[in-house]
């Protein structure tokens, strides 16, 4: 059991208002069901008390409210850097999902990503969900450009390390 409520603190990314969804729902499922069901969706795990605000009955409100106060600019550049499994680079953000600092410091001081090591940004995964089930980008565009950055980044460490040089490899990823 405890194993089982840290894998769902994890998957929360310790957000506080999860952690108080997850020990709401204790009282109806067991930690094996409501990791079962939070994986299917954001939405599976929600408060049913009437003081609550809606949009903080469940995480999927919480993001959807801000998603709602979001420029159209600024939600087209949220939504295509769910594209990234985890931390990325500026310049990663900018070649493949054509989104500019201006747009990554806005989404920044909205908490809506963080800043990791370096100079690199990141998306929750609890947000990450919740963008590539409520707003997940359309076409092929998105993931070649994706494909296309990581094969250079990989060819480039490749060749530098052939050469007996260290890679650079932070810059790039």
């Amino acid at each position: 059991p405890a194993a089982t409520l840290l894998e769902l603190c994890v998957l929360v990314d310790g957000l506080p208002l999860g952690i108080e969804l997850l020990a709401a729902a204790t009282q109806q499922r067991s930690l094996a069901q409501i990791k079962t069901e939070l994986g299917q969706s954001l939405r599976n795990i929600a408060s049913d008390l009437v003081d609550v605000p809606e949009r903080h009955r469940t995480l999927q409100a919480v993001f959807a409210y801000s998603w709602q106060l979001l420029a159209p600019a600024e939600q087209r550049a949220w939504r295509k850097l769910a594209i990234f499994h985890g931390p990325f680079t500026r310049r990663a953000a900018r070649e493949v999902a054509g989104v500019s600092r201006i747009e990554l410091d806005r989404l920044l001081d909205q908490s809506l990503l963080y800043q990791a090591a370096g100079e690199r940004y990141g998306l929750l995964a609890v947000i990450r969900q919740y963008l590539l089930e409520q707003h997940p980008w359309s076409g092929p565009e998105l993931a070649e450009a994706h494909a296309t950055y990581f094969a250079a980044w990989l060819a480039d460490a490749a060749l530098t390390d052939v050469a007996g040089e260290m890679p650079n490899l932070e810059a790039m990823w």
